[in-house]
């Protein structure tokens, strides 16, 4: 009799979340592009796991833009970097009021293949 094999699954790493009072885009990319490169040495990333998901909640309140296209500009901009460097990524913005975070925080998921 054989019994079926399962293999254990892969682990994911969910680093913790971090958090921006970055008012400016500059600082905003800054911002993701320092924790992308903190994730990419953190010891499950130095051991093989890969990024699995980049999840960034945007506060309204440090990026108070007056002109919503240059916003939305902005985020289509940050988004395509993104895409470039081959990161999986999800970026809201919160409409402004009392469910808004009082900054913007950002989650980075690691998956062990």
């Amino acid at each position: 009799m054989t019994l079926p094999m399962t293999l254990p699954a892969a682990a994911t790493h969910i680093l913790p979340l971090q958090y921006s009072h970055a008012s400016r885009w500059h600082e905003l990319r800054a911002f993701v592009y320092d924790a992308l490169a903190d994730a990419m040495h953190h010891h499950a990333a130095l051991r093989g796991a890969r990024l699995r998901s980049l999840n960034l909640l945007l506060s309204g309140h440090y990026l108070g833009d007056t002109n919503p296209l240059e916003s939305q500009r902005q985020l289509e901009i940050l988004s395509g970097e993104l895409r470039q460097l081959g990161v999986p990524h999800a970026i809201h913005r919160v409409v402004p009021g009392d469910a808004e975070p009082d900054r913007h925080q950002l989650r980075i998921t690691l998956q062990q293949p």
